[in-house]
């Protein structure tokens, strides 16, 4: 029988990458005899991925990062039952796609963020938190 590989989410790796968690308590592999405390080996996050990332110019990376990436990673810093773990971005013809999982310390739930980001005539403007209206009822 023929096993295929399948594509796994950079977010998803760090379900097995042996990191620690976030008490300190050590994991424990079903098939590790004795227990072992690990050491956070966790990838840095958020990990920040530009989907064909030659199109982008160095300029442009650095403009989409000031602009978009620290913002949004610095929010959610405000916010201490989140943290940015995974951002992909996207080229559109007016801009940028952002998509961003966020993890919530009291749940297992990750959280979607997507939103289109607009390019203007000298770059990246700076990304801002929308206010969602008292009367919006999603």
């Amino acid at each position: 029988m023929k096993h295929s590989h399948l594509a796994v989410l950079p977010i998803l790796a760090l379900l097995g990458a042996g990191c620690a968690m976030p008490d300190g308590t050590p994991i424990v592999m079903p098939s590790s005899p004795t227990p072992s405390p690990v050491e956070n080996t966790c990838p840095q996050t958020p990990q920040v991925h530009f989907f064909n990332k030659l199109a982008f110019s160095a300029r442009e990376i650095s403009d989409i990062q000031t602009n978009v990436v620290t913002p949004l990673v610095a929010y959610y810093e405000g916010l201490p039952e989140y943290k940015v773990v995974s951002i992909m971005i996207k080229r559109t013809s007016t801009g940028i796609t952002v998509d961003a999982i966020i993890d919530q310390t009291e749940s297992d739930d990750p959280i979607y963020h997507g939103f289109v980001h607009p390019r203007a005539d000298g770059g990246y403007p700076m990304w801002y938190p929308e206010e969602v209206p008292p009367e919006y009822r999603g």
